[in-house]
C-alpha cells in the first residue's frame, strides 16, 4: 500500500475515506473487509481509498484493490466522486436560485406596502398642514 502519485496538481484525485469505529478486530482484517465491502458495493469510481481504523490511516490506490479482490462488478464505475460531487453542486444551485425566488416573492409585495404607507403619511402630513394654515390664518387678527 502506497500514498496517491501527488506530482500533478492540474489532476484531481479522487479519495474515497472509511472510518472504521469498532476497535476489537485485527487491524489488517478490518482493513481487509472495508476495502473488499467498498470495492463490491460502493457505485462510483474513486483513486484512492483511504481506510481509518485504530487512529492509523491506510491508502489504497485503485489498481491495488483491481489486483486483489479482482474485477468489480458492472456498472460500479459509471460514476465518480466528481460527478455526485457536481450533483451536489447542482443542488445547492437550484436550492439557492429558489430561495432568492422566494425572498423576492416575499420582498416586491413588503416594499410595494411600505411605498403606499409612505405616499399615505406624506400626503396625511401635507393636507394638515395645509388645514392647519388654513385654521390657523383665518383665526388670526384682522387688521
Amino acid at each position: 500500500m502506497r500514498g496517491p502519485d501527488f506530482e500533478h496538481p492540474e489532476e484531481s484525485v479522487d479519495i474515497v475515506t472509511i472510518v472504521l469505529l469498532h476497535d476489537s478486530m485485527d487491524a489488517d482484517v478490518a482493513r481487509k473487509t472495508a476495502a473488499t465491502v467498498v470495492w463490491t458495493e460502493l457505485p462510483m469510481r474513486f483513486d484512492v481509498l483511504a481506510i481509518e481504523y485504530q487512529g492509523e490511516t491506510r491508502e489504497i490506490e485503485y489498481e491495488s484493490l483491481a489486483n486483489e479482490p479482482g474485477p468489480r462488478p458492472a456498472g460500479l464505475d459509471d460514476t465518480s466522486v466528481g460527478d455526485h460531487m457536481a450533483g451536489v453542486g447542482n443542488v445547492l444551485v437550484v436550492a439557492g436560485g429558489i430561495a432568492l425566488l422566494v425572498l423576492l416573492i416575499v420582498a416586491a409585495p413588503i416594499v410595494v406596502l411600505g411605498r403606499r404607507n409612505l405616499r399615505k403619511r406624506v400626503q396625511r402630513s401635507a393636507s394638515g398642514r395645509g388645514h392647519l394654515r388654513g385654521e390657523h390664518s383665518g383665526a388670526g387678527p384682522s387688521e
